[in-house]
């Protein structure tokens, strides 16, 4: 099985069971629960419970964005791309699809972060604990960094050992057009 494959599966798996989690704690919360954290206050802002949905929604939209653009994957910007469009198309595809894996991964991560943050409303929510825990985003956030600069390090290397292999295209230069 590829890595993109792989990554799209345990997206698709998060989100369903993000879902099926949310169908069953709905009828279990109160009319109000916490919705908004601000660091500088004690007490959370509170809503109607129907913003619980919002969690998975977000999840989906941009797991159905991610997949929408696959077709699309060379446009993905990333650093190094103008000289890897200069190489030919057979040395562009394991890189553009290197690419879409390091997107699909930023996902994993997004989808990590809002599932904590789902699992925190609910346990301030149920009041076995009573405020948002901040290291667990930091460490999310700290591996989506460190993830995305290892892989952009992996990607540049691809490109120099594609463009090693590449034949050089002869310069032409402007005198010698006019003939």
């Amino acid at each position: 099985m590829s890595r993109t494959k792989l990554l799209a599966g345990l997206l698709i798996t998060a989100i369903l069971i993000d879902w099926v989690v949310t169908f069953f704690l709905y009828p279990r919360l109160p009319d109000r629960m916490p919705i908004h954290f601000d660091f500088g206050k004690p007490y959370p802002s509170y809503g109607p419970k129907v913003f619980f949905y919002l969690f998975p929604g977000v999840m989906s939209f941009f797991v159905i964005l991610m997949f929408v653009l696959y077709p699309f994957r060379g446009a993905i910007n990333f650093f190094g791309k103008r000289r890897l469009l200069r190489l030919p198309e057979a040395e562009q595809f394991p890189v553009f699809e290197r690419a879409y894996q390091m997107v699909l991964m930023i996902g994993v991560f997004l989808v990590a972060i809002l599932a904590y943050l789902q699992i925190s409303v609910v346990q301030i929510t149920f009041g076995t604990r009573s405020e948002l825990m901040l290291w667990p985003l930091y460490v999310l956030f700290g591996a989506v960094v460190v993830y995305v600069i290892y892989d952009s390090i992996f990607i540049r290397q691809m490109i120099a050992a594609a463009e090693s292999r590449a034949e050089p295209k002869p310069v032409r230069k402007y005198n010698d057009e006019i003939d």
